[in-house]
């Protein structure tokens, strides 16, 4: 398994706290191994009280000698 680079950029308001992604390799048929990206809502300031519009975050994924496939995630916020 391994994880490529950030396809789409984060929005000013999430913030990717923890990537254990980064140029990960496990060997082929370790289909328990992991690895985690922690993204937080980070309001910018100013941002007006209510739910943000959804961003993506992408990132390319590959296991073993397959193509590599896009993972994508919305990322939702509600500044109170």
């Amino acid at each position: 398994m391994a994880r490529g680079p950030l396809l789409a950029p984060v929005d000013p308001n999430f913030t990717i706290s923890n990537d254990t992604c980064v140029g990960r390799v496990t060997a082929k048929g370790t289909a328990t191994a992991k690895c985690v990206v922690m993204v937080e809502f980070t309001p910018t300031s100013g941002t007006p009280k209510g739910p943000v519009a959804p961003v993506s975050l992408s990132y390319d994924f590959m296991y073993g000698a397959n193509p590599p496939v896009n993972v994508t995630v919305t990322l939702k916020g509600k500044v109170k």
